[in-house]
């Protein structure tokens, strides 16, 4: 028997695919698929640069503040790639202050106690770029207070002040904040080592001066039907612009008595008086030889009972201007030319033929 075909052709690698063209093949693929990904990515835009920042100015109130007002700052700023910014404030005079956060985007600026042209910077910084700085210029001014003007005719009758604004409230606030810090050129604590000043003899009234508890002790009669007004002369210097305030008490004496701060004496012994009484009274008179007259009135529940309780008033005068408190209240203010300058003193009033006396502590007069 022949042998047959074995079926093989006669090819040597029949029903295998050539190596070469196998790897032909894989070349193919591969660029199929890279190809497309390729031609995306050429048309890609280039990734935002994480340092270039948008960062806007400083927002600060108009660049004009008040002595010792507090406003907001604030500025807009924002990474591209939603990096965290943080914030540095300073200010050159006046005082920055954040809540909550150090390295907020708004902060607290308090203006100096005086005039004074201020700058606000602000540090912005993003971790691996250089730092970006944003700054303001800031003008400080004094308090802008808008008060009623007395004529130079003065009435005899009192003038009622009405309710101050709060804008008025707050800017009288502010001043009286300033006034406070400023340099003290006469204080009295009346301790044992205190100085006893003089009360000058006169036909309408008798008073005596000592020191009890450490405070000054201011004893009044009046020797006559319409009562008196008397004052022991303080050693204060003669100023113009000041601050001056004292603590007042009644220890005996009708409620209608009065008592409180005198200021600016002149050498022609006319002087302003500033004082209060139990009923919740508040009187501005001009007082001088030729006769006395009232200015202006207050009635304000800032007076505490007088034989109770210590009530503390303070003034404070800038030129033909002043401004009243009682125990930290704005009263209101008096504009008034007649007298420009001269020395400030505690004073007492009676109404009638009788006595009153009064304790006085705390004495202090700053000027600017």
């Amino acid at each position: 028997m022949s042998r047959g075909s074995s079926g093989k052709g006669s090819g040597s690698a029949t029903g295998k695919v050539p190596i070469w063209v196998a790897i032909i093949g894989m070349i193919g693929v591969v660029l199929a698929a890279a190809i497309p990904a390729l031609i995306d990515f050429t048309n890609r835009p280039p990734s935002p640069d994480p340092c270039q920042w948008t960062v806007g100015q400083i927002s600060a109130q108009n660049g004009v503040v008040e002595m010792g007002q507090s406003v907001e700052v604030n500025i807009q700023a924002t990474s591209p790639v939603g990096g965290l910014l943080l914030f540095s404030w300073r200010a050159s005079a006046g005082r920055i202050s954040t809540v909550g956060s150090t390295i907020a985007a708004a902060a607290t600026y308090t203006a100096p106690d005086s005039p004074t042209t201020d700058t606000i910077y602000v540090d912005i910084t993003l971790s691996g770029c250089p730092s970006v700085t944003r700054s303001v210029p800031i003008t400080v001014i004094k308090p802008q207070i808008s008060v009623p003007t007395t004529p130079s005719a003065i009435p005899a009758s009192p003038v009622v002040s009405g309710v101050p604004s709060p804008d008025e409230i707050a800017a009288a606030s502010r001043l009286l904040t300033v006034a406070r810090q400023w340099t003290a050129i006469y204080s009295e604590t009346f301790n044992a080592g205190s100085s006893l000043w003089l009360s000058q003899p006169d036909q309408v009234v008798s008073s005596t001066i000592a020191i009890k508890d450490e405070q000054l002790e201011f004893d009044v009669t009046s020797l006559v039907r319409d009562g008196a007004i008397d004052w022991p002369n303080v050693p204060s210097p003669a100023i113009t612009d000041f601050y001056a305030a004292v603590d007042v008490q009644r220890v005996q004496g009708a409620a209608d008595t009065g008592a409180g701060l005198s200021f600016r004496e002149d050498a022609a012994n006319r002087l302003y008086g500033f004082r209060i009484n139990d009923g919740g009274e508040v009187f501005i008179s001009i007082l001088a030889p030729t006769g006395n007259k009232r200015l202006q009135t207050f009635q304000s529940a800032a007076v505490l009972p007088m034989e109770r309780h210590k009530n503390r008033l303070e003034v404070i005068g800038q030129g033909p201007q002043f401004l009243f408190f009682v125990n930290g209240s704005y009263l209101g203010s008096l504009t008034d030319t007649q007298i420009a300058s001269g020395t400030i003193d505690v004073i007492v009033f009676i109404p009638r033929q009788e006595r009153a006396v009064y304790h006085f502590d705390n004495l202090e007069v700053r000027a600017p």
